[in-house]
Protein backbone atom coordinates (compact mmCIF):
# COMPACT_ATOMS: atom_id res chain seq x y z
CA UNK A 1 0.00 0.00 0.00
CA UNK A 2 1.48 3.36 -1.02
CA UNK A 3 0.14 6.79 -0.10
CA UNK A 4 0.30 9.63 -2.59
CA UNK A 5 0.16 13.41 -2.29
CA UNK A 6 -1.15 15.76 -4.93
CA UNK A 7 2.26 15.72 -6.60
CA UNK A 8 2.24 11.88 -6.76
CA UNK A 9 4.93 11.68 -4.13
CA UNK A 10 5.65 8.14 -2.97
CA UNK A 11 7.08 7.17 0.39
CA UNK A 12 9.29 4.18 -0.40
CA UNK A 13 9.47 2.99 3.23
CA UNK A 14 7.02 0.63 4.94
CA UNK A 15 5.49 1.00 8.40
CA UNK A 16 6.64 4.59 8.60
CA UNK A 17 5.05 5.21 11.99
CA UNK A 18 5.71 1.77 13.50
CA UNK A 19 9.41 1.18 14.08
CA UNK A 20 8.60 -1.99 16.04
CA UNK A 21 7.36 -3.65 12.83
CA UNK A 22 9.51 -6.42 11.37
CA UNK A 23 10.15 -4.33 8.23
CA UNK A 24 12.65 -2.43 10.43
CA UNK A 25 15.77 -4.50 11.18
CA UNK A 26 16.86 -4.03 14.78
CA UNK A 27 20.41 -4.80 15.93
CA UNK A 28 20.71 -4.47 19.73
CA UNK A 29 17.85 -1.95 19.75
CA UNK A 30 14.80 -1.76 22.00
CA UNK A 31 11.71 -0.22 20.40
CA UNK A 32 8.79 0.80 22.58
CA UNK A 33 5.69 1.32 20.47
CA UNK A 34 3.41 4.38 20.75
CA UNK A 35 5.21 6.06 23.66
CA UNK A 36 4.79 9.73 22.72
CA UNK A 37 2.43 12.10 20.94
CA UNK A 38 3.50 12.45 17.30
CA UNK A 39 3.72 15.71 15.31
CA UNK A 40 0.21 14.82 14.06
CA UNK A 41 -1.06 14.87 17.67
CA UNK A 42 -1.63 11.10 17.89
CA UNK A 43 0.01 8.70 20.38
CA UNK A 44 1.95 6.98 17.60
CA UNK A 45 5.61 7.99 18.12
CA UNK A 46 7.96 5.19 19.15
CA UNK A 47 10.91 5.29 21.54
CA UNK A 48 14.09 3.75 20.19
CA UNK A 49 16.77 2.87 22.70
CA UNK A 50 20.25 2.19 21.31
CA UNK A 51 22.01 1.75 24.68
CA UNK A 52 22.48 -2.04 24.53
CA UNK A 53 25.71 -2.11 22.51
CA UNK A 54 28.21 0.30 20.93
CA UNK A 55 27.09 -0.58 17.40
CA UNK A 56 23.31 -0.63 17.98
CA UNK A 57 21.24 0.40 14.98
CA UNK A 58 17.81 0.18 13.38
CA UNK A 59 17.29 0.28 9.63
CA UNK A 60 15.10 -0.52 6.65
CA UNK A 61 16.37 -1.55 3.22
CA UNK A 62 14.57 -0.50 0.05
CA UNK A 63 15.73 -2.80 -2.76
CA UNK A 64 16.61 -2.07 -6.36
CA UNK A 65 16.12 1.68 -6.63
CA UNK A 66 17.03 3.51 -9.81
CA UNK A 67 19.89 5.93 -10.25
CA UNK A 68 19.13 9.41 -8.95
CA UNK A 69 18.74 11.60 -5.88
CA UNK A 70 16.81 10.59 -2.77
CA UNK A 71 15.91 12.16 0.58
CA UNK A 72 15.54 10.26 3.85
CA UNK A 73 13.59 12.18 6.48
CA UNK A 74 12.46 11.24 9.96
CA UNK A 75 10.98 13.17 12.88
CA UNK A 76 13.06 13.00 16.08
CA UNK A 77 12.54 14.23 19.61
CA UNK A 78 14.80 13.69 22.63
CA UNK A 79 13.75 11.58 25.62
CA UNK A 80 12.22 13.58 28.50
CA UNK A 81 14.58 16.22 29.91
CA UNK A 82 17.38 15.50 27.45
CA UNK A 83 18.94 17.30 24.50
CA UNK A 84 21.91 16.54 22.28
CA UNK A 85 23.08 14.88 19.09
CA UNK A 86 21.31 11.77 17.77
CA UNK A 87 22.93 9.69 14.96
CA UNK A 88 21.15 8.79 11.70
CA UNK A 89 22.42 7.40 8.38
CA UNK A 90 21.50 6.68 4.78
CA UNK A 91 23.50 4.23 2.65
CA UNK A 92 23.37 3.85 -1.14
CA UNK A 93 24.53 0.43 -2.30
CA UNK A 94 25.09 1.47 -5.92
CA UNK A 95 28.40 0.62 -7.63
CA UNK A 96 30.23 3.22 -5.51
CA UNK A 97 28.32 2.62 -2.27
CA UNK A 98 28.36 5.56 0.12
CA UNK A 99 27.29 6.15 3.71
CA UNK A 100 25.95 9.60 4.61
CA UNK A 101 25.81 10.20 8.36
CA UNK A 102 24.25 13.03 10.34
CA UNK A 103 24.20 14.07 13.96
CA UNK A 104 20.82 15.67 14.53
CA UNK A 105 20.56 18.28 17.30
CA UNK A 106 17.32 17.45 19.16
CA UNK A 107 15.63 18.34 22.44
CA UNK A 108 12.68 17.02 24.44
CA UNK A 109 10.47 20.05 23.76
CA UNK A 110 10.13 20.04 19.96
CA UNK A 111 10.02 17.63 17.04
CA UNK A 112 12.84 18.00 14.50
CA UNK A 113 12.50 16.73 10.93
CA UNK A 114 15.95 15.37 10.14
CA UNK A 115 16.97 15.07 6.49
CA UNK A 116 19.75 13.23 4.68
CA UNK A 117 20.06 13.50 0.90
CA UNK A 118 21.90 10.86 -1.11
CA UNK A 119 22.80 10.28 -4.76
CA UNK A 120 22.49 6.76 -6.13
CA UNK A 121 25.05 6.28 -8.94
CA UNK A 122 23.49 3.09 -10.33
CA UNK A 123 20.58 0.75 -9.66
CA UNK A 124 20.90 -0.57 -6.11
CA UNK A 125 19.50 -0.79 -2.63
CA UNK A 126 19.22 2.13 -0.22
CA UNK A 127 19.29 1.57 3.54
CA UNK A 128 18.01 4.20 5.97
CA UNK A 129 18.90 4.24 9.66
CA UNK A 130 16.73 6.36 11.99
CA UNK A 131 19.22 5.41 14.72
CA UNK A 132 22.85 4.27 14.23
CA UNK A 133 25.49 4.22 16.96
CA UNK A 134 28.20 3.44 14.38
CA UNK A 135 28.17 7.20 13.72
CA UNK A 136 30.80 8.88 15.89
CA UNK A 137 30.37 11.79 18.33
CA UNK A 138 26.69 11.22 19.25
CA UNK A 139 25.56 12.37 22.69
CA UNK A 140 22.12 10.70 22.84
CA UNK A 141 21.25 7.01 22.61
CA UNK A 142 17.46 7.31 23.03
CA UNK A 143 14.95 9.26 20.96
CA UNK A 144 11.32 9.32 19.98
CA UNK A 145 10.92 8.64 16.26
CA UNK A 146 8.02 9.10 13.89
CA UNK A 147 7.29 9.55 10.22
CA UNK A 148 10.16 7.92 8.38
CA UNK A 149 10.21 8.76 4.68
CA UNK A 150 12.38 7.94 1.68
CA UNK A 151 11.46 9.75 -1.51
CA UNK A 152 12.99 10.22 -4.93
CA UNK A 153 13.94 13.81 -5.77
CA UNK A 154 14.22 15.42 -9.20
CA UNK A 155 17.63 16.83 -8.19
CA UNK A 156 19.76 16.69 -5.05
CA UNK A 157 18.89 20.39 -4.50
CA UNK A 158 15.14 19.70 -4.14
CA UNK A 159 13.46 20.12 -0.78
CA UNK A 160 11.80 16.95 0.59
CA UNK A 161 8.02 17.00 0.37
CA UNK A 162 5.76 16.96 3.46
CA UNK A 163 5.54 13.60 5.22
CA UNK A 164 3.27 10.97 3.67
CA UNK A 165 2.53 7.85 5.72
CA UNK A 166 2.87 4.34 4.37
CA UNK A 167 1.38 1.14 5.86
CA UNK A 168 0.00 3.04 8.84
CA UNK A 169 -2.72 1.74 11.10
CA UNK A 170 -5.07 4.33 12.55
Amino acid sequence: MKYFTEANQINLLHYTEDFSDMSWTKEYVIVKDNKAISPKKRPSADLIDLTNKADSRIYQMVPTLSEGSYAFTVYLKAFEGESGLFPITAFCKGKNGKYVNALVDINSENWTRATIKVSQDSVGDILVYPGNLRVKDYTLTKAYVWGGQLEKLNTILDTPKPYVGNDIIE
